[in-house]
């Protein structure tokens, strides 16, 4: 009878070890992006109406990976439209990738619900359900 638990026993541990292998292996398939791998910058943080914006996305990849999703949003307008909406499918390799957007920014008008003041750009990279996002402020005068 002992041996017979035993038996269970090891053939239980056995298949626990299998299964944190297998959980362990997906953990790492699903974070090969991480929150604080991410980087949002501009080339100014002081901008004027209709002026060109450089943004860069900086991100650090565990791995190389195939139709990766970066958005980038932000520039909310008075009534909480985002002015600024790009997205770009792109492959990543292992280590830094750095991706340029070039974004003209809106006349700074209350007509165009774009006042003086502090503005925020988001970017988000989306890849095999898993979304790390980043943010960065400027100003526009």
């Amino acid at each position: 009878m002992k041996s017979a638990i035993s038996l269970i026993v090891l053939a239980l541990v056995a298949l626990a070890g299998i299964t944190s292998i297998i959980f362990a292996t997906s953990i790492l398939n699903e974070k090969a992006i991480y929150a604080d791998n991410l980087f949002v910058t501009t080339d100014k943080d002081v901008y004027h109406s209709k002026e060109l914006m450089r943004i860069n996305i900086s991100l650090i990849s565990k791995e190389n990976l195939d139709d990766v999703c970066i958005k980038v949003e932000g520039i909310k307008d008075r009534r909480g439209n985002n002015r600024l909406s790009k997205e770009i499918h792109t492959n990543l390799i292992k280590g830094l990738n750095i991706k340029t957007l070039d974004y003209e920014l809106p006349s700074c008008s209350k007509c165009a619900g774009i006042l003086p003041g502090e503005y925020y750009i988001n970017a988000s990279v989306a890849y095999n359900n898993r979304t790390v996002t980043a943010n960065h402020s400027i100003f526009i005068e």
